[in-house]
């Protein structure tokens, strides 16, 4: 199944690697809720510059950690393919 990411309106960036991720099917858009962390494998945020960055934790306005990054290894590919792009588009 393709990573989860939230649609533009509900307040994200239309960035370079995320429309890239987008079109080319290895990211899917969805809604998300705090709630639906929960149990998540992974989490990440996808900048063109620094490229695909797992979050550590996440902790509601209460507190409350709502996401911990499990053990183990992140999945680099997204991130090869989201500095591949930039490195395409900056020529």
């Amino acid at each position: 199944m393709a990573p989860v990411g939230a649609p533009l309106a509900d307040g994200l960036l239309a960035g370079t690697c995320r429309t890239w991720l987008l079109e080319l099917g290895m990211l899917r858009e969805r809604s998300l809720a705090l709630r639906d962390l929960e149990g998540v494998e992974a989490f990440y945020l996808v900048n063109a510059v620094r490229g695909l960055r797992e979050v550590a934790r996440i902790v509601d306005g209460g507190g409350r950690t709502v996401y911990r990054r499990p053990s183990g290894t992140a999945d680099r590919s997204l991130d090869r393919g989201c500095r591949e792009i930039t490195t395409i588009q900056g020529n």
